[in-house]
């Protein structure tokens, strides 16, 4: 008899712009992890935000 380890994952990626799960990750405590997602206006958002003038 094989005996399976059940792997509760307590880590959270979250995208910061639209707040959707991107994925989980195992972690010894409640964690949560910003990031950004695949869709094109989250990147485009945050593509803006890092351009600034030198000026």
């Amino acid at each position: 008899m094989v005996r399976s380890r059940s792997v509760t994952e307590m880590g959270l990626i979250v995208c910061k712009t639209c707040n959707e799960i991107i994925d989980s990750v195992d972690t010894e405590k409640v964690t949560v992890y910003y990031g950004i997602c695949k869709k094109e206006e989250c990147r485009q958002g945050e593509a803006k935000k890092g351009e600034f003038d030198c000026e």
